[in-house]
């Protein structure tokens, strides 16, 4: 008893697989698929195409080609899009630390500018103080001349 072989092995025994370039084989070997079911299986058809293609020495070459026409165009894209952004975002940094900057600035500006406000108020306290050194000496003075009259 003989056992039935799938389309797939018929497919494969009938050339099919066969390195690209064997057209005499392939379309025996689709005729003798499409008899021996009797309905076209597109998946089986684009498997063998597929298989097909990866023996051909130029296989490697022609995909890089078609992926780079097809996705490498958008990444290009992508990475200049991404270098803009980054340009831009770099820009954004350098004023944002420049603004920092001019705000240390301005606190410090302002904290002096506090600090000249109340120059004033120092001065009047020194004049105080001072005032009240010279009287703290002049009574020092009495009490030494007190304490030698006793001695």
């Amino acid at each position: 008893m003989s056992t039935p072989t799938s389309t797939r092995y018929d497919v494969l025994q009938n050339g099919v697989d066969a390195p690209a370039g064997d057209a005499s084989t392939t379309m025996r070997a689709v005729g003798a698929r499409s008899g021996a079911n009797g309905v076209d299986d597109a998946s089986d058809d684009a498997d063998a195409r597929a298989r097909a293609m990866r023996r051909d020495p130029r296989w490697a070459t022609r995909a890089a080609e078609a992926y780079d026409g097809e996705i490498g165009e958008r990444g290009r894209e992508v990475c200049r899009l991404l270098d803009e952004l980054k340009e831009s975002q770099n820009g954004m940094f350098d004023k944002i630390q420049a603004a920092e900057r001019a705000a240390t600035w301005a606190m410090t500006v302002e904290g002096a500018k506090l600090t000249m406000e109340k120059l004033p108020e120092y001065v009047v306290k020194a004049k105080n103080a001072s005032r009240r050194m010279v009287e703290l000496r002049e009574r020092l003075e009495k009490v030494e001349a007190r304490v030698s009259k006793f001695s």
